[in-house]
């Protein structure tokens, strides 16, 4: 029995002698591999990082392209919106080439022009009034006067003023150049350009004493004036105006207004 038990003991440390070598070497591989794997994982970490990297950087872009997108968009919308008004001022500037530019159809006698000169200051003298039949170049005058009176009339007071300046151009001593220079002083009072205006009321008395629209011109005269707040100046207006023209309609209004300021004096 001794002798088996010595032998068996022999038997395995001869097996532990002999494959030590051997588990050692494959327990060195594992570690091999395992650091392998590590390297592996830790190169895939890096890859999926640069991955996630390029995809916020694509979704940056994207999001750049969009804002220039609705940049240009937007930039497309004002350059259309020109292009229509730019388009509409061009029909309209057609139109007016027509009008002014129409020959005379036949030998018809001269209506009387537009008078919405009948506010504020009464109608233009008969005398004034050219009549009989009109040459081509008295019919483009009375188109302009007239089309000044209708852009005048639409509040498109810019074109209006063009109109009587071209009016006042082409024939300064026209019966009716008294009523265009008041309707200049006219397109500056709805602009509330009062210092204009002033300067263009003050010509229609100065160059057109005769004209029936001083009277309606230094009314307007002393309102501008109460506009841009220079009371004194407005009321010299007003009496100017009641002394010169007692029985006009604007005299009459003249004397309200001073009446007012005088009140407003006698407050303070």
């Amino acid at each position: 029995m001794k002798r088996k038990g010595i032998g068996l003991f022999l038997i395995i440390l001869g097996l532990f002698l002999f494959s030590g070598p051997a588990f050692a070497g494959r327990i060195s591989d594992l570690e091999a591999e395992v650091i392998a794997l590590k390297n592996r994982i830790k190169e895939l970490e890096g890859r999926e990082e640069r991955f996630y990297k390029a995809v916020e950087e694509l979704k940056q872009e994207n999001q750049d392209l969009r804002k220039q997108l609705a940049d240009l968009r937007a930039e497309s919308g004002s350059l259309l919106q020109q292009l229509g008004q730019i388009q509409a001022l061009v029909r309209e500037l057609n139109d007016r080439i027509a009008k002014l530019e129409a020959p005379m159809a036949s030998g018809l006698a001269n209506p009387t022009m537009q008078e919405g000169d009948t506010t504020n200051g009464g109608a233009q003298a008969s005398s004034n009034k050219p009549g009989g039949n009109l040459s081509p170049s008295a019919e483009s005058l009375k188109e302009i006067y007239e089309l000044g009176l209708s852009y005048f009339k639409e509040g498109k007071y810019d074109s209006s003023r063009a109109q009587f300046e071209a009016f006042l151009k082409a024939k300064p001593d026209d019966p009716y150049a008294g009523n265009a220079r008041f309707w200049i002083g006219e397109c500056y009072y709805q602009e509330k350009d009062y210092k204009r205006a002033i300067l263009e009321y003050d010509r229609v008395q100065k160059q057109y004493p005769n004209s029936t629209k001083v009277p309606p011109a230094l009314y307007k005269m002393g309102l501008c004036f109460e506009h841009l707040g220079k009371k004194t100046e407005a009321g010299a207006v007003y009496k100017d105006l009641i002394g010169r023209f007692p029985k006009s309609e604007e005299a009459n209004k003249a004397k309200a207004q001073l009446d007012k300021l005088q009140n407003v004096s006698g407050k303070k």
